[in-house]
């Protein structure tokens, strides 16, 4: 963290009708290696092989309601680039092929999905506004809810786990 290089090439190709993502439009990242990752953008999610020198856009769009708009507000890879679990507003999704199809393994109502921590690659926890917490024991193919949706709940914009069930989240 001494030193970062800013990488412009991510891509700005909108993937759905709504969306015009830009390389401001980045709302979360996960590396796995210093050349691997993926980033969760407006619309898209991006992944490169190559520490950011070029990335390839994947096709989550297959997964999504016809024509909604959505942002990726978390996003983790399993540590051998299979496995990748992204939270957005309207839902989680999960690829179990580096990204080259998706499903949608849990939806939100009201729009409410905002952040994705993990302890590991099997265990994963997704927060979002009116109080709700999930948890993964499976890398994402099924959640199970914590603590349940509460309108009048304080919203929960982020959260990490360092082991176990010990961790903290903002609210």
């Amino acid at each position: 963290g001494l030193t970062f290089n800013l990488s412009t090439q991510v891509p700005a190709t909108p993937t759905c009708g709504a969306c015009s993502p830009t390389i401001n439009s980045l709302t979360s990242v996960h590396f796995i290696s210093p050349t691997t990752g993926v980033v969760g953008m407006s619309c898209t999610i991006a992944k490169t092989n190559d520490a950011g020198v070029t990335w390839s856009v994947l096709p989550l769009i297959n997964a999504l309601p016809t024509g909604e708009p959505f942002t990726i507000n978390g996003i983790h890879m399993s540590s051998n680039g299979q496995v990748i679990n992204a939270v957005s507003y309207t839902g989680i999704f999960r690829s179990i092929d580096g990204g080259g199809t998706w499903t949608n393994t849990y939806s939100y109502t009201d729009r409410i999905g905002r952040h994705l921590t993990w302890t590991d690659d099997n265990t994963l926890w997704a927060f979002s506004i009116e109080h709700q917490i999930l948890k993964s024991a499976d890398a994402g193919a099924t959640w199970t809810v914590v603590r349940a949706q509460d309108p009048m709940g304080p919203a929960h914009y982020a959260g990490h786990f360092y082991q176990g069930v010990s961790g903290f989240f903002s609210s």
